[in-house]
C-alpha cells in the first residue's frame, strides 16, 4: 500500500469534517431539530470563528438599500 502524499491533508480534512459537523448541529437546532443548551451554542460559535476565516467588513450600497456584512 502506498503512503499519504502530504500528511497534512489529513489534518486539513480532519478540521473540515468537523467544522461540518458544529456547522450541521448549529443549523439543526436553528430548524428546531436538535436541541442545544446555551453553553453548547456558545462552544459551537466559538469553535467556527476559529475554524472560519472572518469575512472583510463591507458596505455595499444597492438603490435605497444599504447593505452591511459583518
Amino acid at each position: 500500500m502506498a503512503g499519504k502524499l502530504n500528511p497534512r491533508n489529513s489534518e486539513v480534512a480532519r478540521q473540515k469534517i468537523q467544522t461540518t459537523v458544529i456547522l450541521k448541529r448549529l443549523q439543526d437546532h436553528h430548524l428546531g431539530k436538535l436541541e442545544l443548551s446555551d453553553t453548547q451554542i456558545s462552544v459551537g460559535q466559538f469553535l467556527i470563528s476559529y475554524s472560519l476565516p472572518k469575512p472583510a467588513q463591507t458596505v455595499e450600497n444597492v438603490g435605497t438599500v444599504t447593505v452591511k456584512w459583518q
